[in-house]
């Protein structure tokens, strides 16, 4: 009899260690969940003041363009923010410039109106970097679209979504990706 009891003393120990290491890994994946989910919101490194408010650097906090918090008003594109003046822009910096753009090398696009920015645009190219490739990820980056326009009758095709309360017009086209227009609210 007292062999039996010391099997079923070793058994309820093994059951205890499992209990107990099944609880530590549980628990484990729920803290690793949880600070994957805090590493994943916007991390505001690169805030500088202008106008007395505080710009937030797109090109250093690409999470914030997809945050719930995301003002078009309160972002600035390799230094140069809605609302700026159109000289900011270095001249060495500028690859091509026309009527209605002005686009740098770096993959930015600035719309000035009477000498003030009050468009930013994120080439296809510089998208890439933001982690947005294909048609499919702008639901899953920015959520459900407030209009959607087919322009597939269009030379390069496509869709364009319209996130107005956000302030920004994301376009894609099979050939040419994905880009980002920012228009200040």
């Amino acid at each position: 009899m007292s062999n039996l009891i010391h099997k079923y003393q070793i058994l309820f120990g093994f059951i205890v260690i499992a209990v107990v290491l099944s609880l530590t890994v549980l628990f484990s994946e729920k803290i690793d969940v949880q600070t994957t989910a805090v590493s994943q919101k916007p991390v505001m490194q690169n805030v500088v003041a202008s106008d007395d408010t505080k710009k937030i650097e797109l090109s250093e906090n690409k999470t914030y363009l997809f945050s719930e918090e995301f003002n078009p008003n309160k972002v600035t594109l390799f230094g140069i923010g809605i609302g700026d003046d159109v000289n900011k822009i270095k001249t060495e910096n500028i690859d091509e410039k026309n009527d209605i753009w002005i686009h740098t090398l770096n993959g930015a696009g600035y719309r000035p109106v009477e000498g003030k920015i009050v468009e930013l645009r994120i080439s296809s190219d510089l998208a890439e970097s933001f982690g947005i490739f294909r048609d499919d990820e702008i639901f899953i980056r920015f959520g459900e679209p407030d209009k959607i326009e087919d322009t597939s009758s269009e030379a390069f095709g496509g869709k364009v979504y319209f996130y107005v309360k956000k302030g920004l017009i994301v376009r894609y086209a099979d050939k040419l990706g994905v880009s980002i227009n920012i228009l200040g609210k």
